[in-house]
């Protein structure tokens, strides 16, 4: 509270002043005991020719006219305005006479704290962590009240991890003023990402028709990142010691075409890996017979393909006189339906490969006209 106070001093005496006799000194002073500071001034009453000076070693307080005069005069001054919450005071000296110049405190109104970011998050990598608090001058805090900070926070740094995710909370308190107290709570969390590194180290796999086992090994960066399990999406790929550093994956024999099957791995930080198998195949086939006979004539055959489902067949004809109408390639079982040309020659025999079986053509010889001469 800024308030004036006007104190006029009167004084009247006598001394012997800078070696003059029969003066005597009279003041009037207008000084204020504000804090924001002002323009005072102390009037001098005294005979002509007496002389008078005035100093002070305050620094707040700058003479601004009547350093020094004679007779009557007046100084002036200024005061600084106070920033401080403590009060304060300072010795003037004006013809030799000492007056204490006093200034209130700056006014205190209560401590109030502001936390820019209560709450920070950080990468694996880490990083400076810095949290901005305002208030007022003097206001006291700390952080964190009655905590010690864990080891991955140092030096105002919040270090790399190597692990799970990980967070500290910890209570910001304020104190307010030592002549005005205050509590003033909060809690400032700081948490940084998981550094765990999860990788499956063969991402695929080439497995024999007769099937075998493939171990799989799996790469945990920290023991506390936790586990990886996994699980199988076909029914002959089979999973031995499952959620281990090292599984091992069996497939079982392939009678039929090349399959693929995968094998998901779930890691505990809810990364997915998956791993393929790629198995060769093993493909029979068998035809309905070995041959068939034609006549000169020719005509139509048919042979049927008996194979495992998913697996393919093709056939293959280098016969002229023999043309393959439908299912010459196919998958598992099927029907291939071929003809064969008229001959008009002798007997001939050919082979065409059907699935990769051989199979005969045999046809006749073609008839043959005699001439019959007349005499």
């Amino acid at each position: 509270m800024k308030y004036l106070l006007s104190i006029i001093f009167i004084f009247v005496f006598s001394f012997v002043a800078y070696g003059q006799s029969n003066c005597t000194y009279s003041f009037n002073t207008n000084v204020s005991s504000s804090s924001e500071g002002e323009n005072a001034y102390i009037d001098v009453f005294t005979q002509t020719g007496c002389t008078w000076a005035s100093a002070t070693e305050a620094v707040w307080i700058t003479i601004t006219s009547g350093a020094a005069g004679s007779g009557n005069g007046r100084v002036s001054f200024t005061t600084a305005k106070n920033e401080t919450f403590q009060s304060r005071s300072a010795n003037f000296t004006v013809a030799g006479s000492v007056f204490n110049i006093y200034q209130n405190a700056a006014p205190q109104t209560p401590c109030t704290y502001n936390i820019t970011s209560p709450s920070l998050s950080f990468p694996a990598s880490g990083a400076p962590y810095v949290f901005t608090v305002e208030t007022q001058e003097g206001c006291r805090w700390t952080y964190p009240e009655f905590q010690t900070l864990p080891s991955w926070i140092s030096n105002g740094n919040v270090l790399p991890n190597g692990g799970p995710a990980r967070s500290f909370q910890g209570v910001f308190r304020g104190f307010g003023r030592f002549s005005q107290p205050h509590s003033y709570r909060i809690y400032l969390s700081i948490s940084q990402a998981s550094g765990c590194t999860y990788n499956a180290i063969v991402p695929s796999f080439v497995i024999p028709a007769s099937g075998g086992t493939s171990a799989v090994s799996k790469y945990i960066s920290n023991p506390a990142c936790g586990s990886a399990t996994e699980i199988s999406n076909d029914s002959w790929l089979v999973i031995d010691r499952p959620g281990t550093p090292t599984s091992y994956i069996t497939a079982a024999p392939n009678t039929g075409p090349p399959r693929t099957g995968t094998v998901t791995v779930n890691f505990s930080n809810g990364d997915i890996r998956i791993l393929a198998f790629n198995q060769a195949g093993t493909c029979s086939f068998q035809i309905s017979q070995s041959s068939q006979d034609f006549t000169s004539a020719g005509g139509t055959g048919t042979v049927t393909v008996s194979g495992q489902t998913g697996c393919p067949y093709a056939s293959l004809n280098e016969l002229s006189y023999l043309t393959l109408d439908s299912g010459a390639e196919g998958s598992g079982s099927g029907t291939v339906t071929f003809t064969v040309s008229p001959n008009s020659g002798t007997a001939r025999t050919g082979t065409i490969f059907i699935a990769g079986q051989d199979f005969r053509i045999n046809q006749a010889a073609g008839k043959s006209r005699k001439r019959v001469r007349f005499f």
